[in-house]
């Protein structure tokens, strides 16, 4: 019982004689202050995106489903066969007036000849001018039913190129209307599919902020973490009736990457420049749902101060509450918790 407590003693003894030599200090903590700077100001709304081209493609003649090249959600090229009708029919017609049309071309020229004979008799005054008008009459009536028959052909090759629906752009197949062997009629709906390639977004403004965004000629995108700059701005010349709002659309430009139709994106429009508070990136920590930094004061860390940040500047982020101009916070928010948690011993 008496060694333990000399042990307990001596080793007291030793501590206050090794600490004070020691001069224990925390290392000190690199710091970076908030500052103010003047930048592009922007008011954000919630956009869906939304494909500039999505169409019905439907039958334009009568007939029944042959083949059917693609199905729901497969991505299609611009042009590509999409179905074929069943055209044996359209193909006879067309053959019959190709044959209709060289049976013309052979008798206006034969008219023709016969015309040039006439007009040469009636200069040599070798023939009558009854004959002359039957053989221009003939030439004529040959003209016009060569052209008719031309008309025809190009009538029948149209119907028979509806035999084959093709794609109009490239894009996704959404719906397909028809089954293979159906029959179908003039103005049936066949497949629907919009284009990827060509987006854009849809947002609505309300009528206090219409005013400064009227002037406006584009707006920023912000989808899959990426700022997107549209390329043109259209304004709706009217507000809704229920919600007050103004329908604004930006264009996006032409293939742009990760971003789908359907989806929500946030609008910015650009409102001038303000002054806005930054501080490093990675001067700030996140602890579960909270966001925060490490205050510094005469190089001692004080505290974790929660902040609310905004957009990505560069290497810094913009501090929508929490910090004032002039405050100090640490770089490095591990060592920052590490001397905090040493200095509350």
């Amino acid at each position: 019982m008496q060694r333990t407590a000399v042990g307990r003693y001596l080793w007291v003894l030793l501590g206050v004689l090794i600490l004070p030599q020691a001069g224990w200090t925390a290392s000190p903590v690199a710091t970076t202050e908030v500052v103010f700077e003047l930048l592009e100001s922007e008011q954000s709304f919630e956009g869906v995106v939304e494909s500039k081209y999505q169409s019905t493609v439907s039958s334009q003649t009568v007939g029944t489903i042959e083949e059917i090249n693609f199905d729901v959600d497969d991505v299609v090229a611009a042009g590509s066969v999409i179905l074929r009708f069943r055209d044996v029919e359209q193909r006879a017609r067309y053959r019959e007036e190709e044959a209709n049309l060289k049976v013309a071309q052979v008798r206006r020229l034969e008219a023709e000849d016969a015309f040039k004979r006439a007009t040469n008799l009636l200069a040599k005054k070798l023939t009558s001018q009854a004959d002359f008008d039957r053989a221009k009459a003939a030439f004529d009536t040959a003209v016009a039913q060569h052209e008719q028959a031309k008309a025809r052909l190009t009538q029948a090759k149209e119907q028979l190129d509806y035999t084959v629906v093709k794609a109009p752009y490239s894009g996704v197949m959404v719906a397909r209307h028809v089954q293979r062997g159906e029959s179908v009629q003039v103005g049936q709906p066949l497949a629907t599919g919009f284009s990827l390639a060509d987006l854009r977004v849809v947002t609505a403004v309300p009528q206090s902020l219409i005013e400064a965004v009227r002037p406006l000629t584009h707006a920023t995108i912000i989808a899959a973490g990426q700022r997107i700059e549209g390329t043109s701005l259209t304004i709706f010349p009217y507000a809704n009736g229920v919600s007050h709002t103004f329908r604004v659309r930006v264009d996006l430009p032409k293939n742009s990457q990760a971003i789908y139709p359907g989806t929500f994106v946030k609008v910015l429009f650009n409102r001038g420049k303000k002054r806005h508070r930054l501080v490093a990136t990675r001067a700030v920590v996140q602890r579960g749902e909270v966001t925060g930094v490490y205050l510094v004061k005469e190089g001692v860390v004080t505290a974790l101060r929660y902040v609310v940040v905004g957009r990505q500047v560069g290497d810094r982020v913009e501090v929508l509450a929490g910090l004032d101009e002039g405050e100090v916070v640490a770089l490095d928010p591990v060592a920052a918790g590490i001397a905090l948690k040493a200095q509350a011993r």
